[in-house]
């Protein structure tokens, strides 16, 4: 099945930011819209997943072109405010 996903806003910090499911475990999670060179988030959104690397494989695939993405929970300065 493909999905096509809008970003959304953080509720507290009003980053762009897309609602994914993980490609492993189904674990929603809100990872940031714009890319990183920290990233270790792979974004694909035509699915609405996305897959977590470790930091060599991460390391391995920015090296490799990939446009890798973090999860919002570790960017956001208001994260401790939202998690369950």
């Amino acid at each position: 099945m493909t999905r096509t996903t809008a970003a959304a806003r953080c509720k507290s910090c009003h980053a762009a930011i897309y609602w994914l499911e993980s490609d492993t475990t189904g674990n929603r999670a809100p990872i940031d819209a714009a890319p990183s060179t920290a990233g270790n988030v792979l974004v694909m959104l035509d699915l609405g997943t996305y897959r977590v690397f470790g930091p060599e494989r991460a390391a391995i695939e920015r090296n490799q072109g990939a446009k890798l993405h973090r999860n919002h929970f570790g960017t956001c300065p208001h994260a401790s405010q939202h998690r369950r």
